[in-house]
């Protein structure tokens, strides 16, 4: 009884061995708390249906909020998630990933092999992208690198607050700027 996606394709092959469809075309919805949240658009979708999971190839995602913004831009993104910040006219993320997967256990999008996000002055780059479907805390793990304008910030673990503009880190912790360096258990 609970909506956690909606998915339309031009077309669907059902496996029926391994209950997976094969599908493309694919224009899709996430929702949270019955709310629409982030829309996608794929060329090519997998649900897996016993395991309650869908993974995304070459996907382009966006907020409900930016889906203006985002139709503007002619479905060209670079392979980056970019979430508003302060000064941004607008509220909301926009994005383009290789490979999206997303699954009934976790309730979260998950993206690997290679992450780079935009907020304000804020680029951040890791191996794996963790996050609610409506993208406000966005975690980036394996070994992110962040920087902030020249200042440079090295984690396990960070964590950025969309609607909050605020930023996370896990220690172990390093923030290097020219010949300056700090070492903390954590950052925010």
């Amino acid at each position: 009884g609970v909506t956690y996606w909606e998915l339309r394709a031009g077309e669907s092959k059902i496996h029926e061995s391994t209950g997976a469809a094969r599908l493309v075309e694919t224009r899709g919805t996430f929702f949270e708390k019955g709310n629409p949240t982030l829309r996608f658009i794929a060329p090519q979708a997998v649900w897996r249906r016993k395991e309650g999971a869908i993974s995304l190839k070459d996907m382009v995602g966006y907020t409900i909020a930016f889906e203006r913004q985002a139709r503007k831009k002619g479905g060209k993104f670079p392979a980056s998630f970019h979430l508003s910040s302060v000064s941004s006219p607008q509220d909301g993320a926009w994005f383009h990933a290789q490979e999206l997967f997303w699954s009934i256990q976790k309730r979260k999008i998950e993206c690997e092999g290679g992450v780079r996000v935009h907020k304000g002055d804020i680029e951040i780059e890791a191996e794996k992208l963790v996050s609610d479907v409506g993208l406000r805390v966005v975690e980036l793990l394996g070994s992110p690198r962040g920087w902030v304008g020249k200042t440079e910030i090295r984690a396990s673990q960070i964590d950025l607050h969309r609607i909050t503009h605020t930023l996370d880190a896990k220690g172990p912790v390093s923030i290097l700027r020219d010949r300056a360096k700090v070492i903390s258990d954590s950052l925010h």
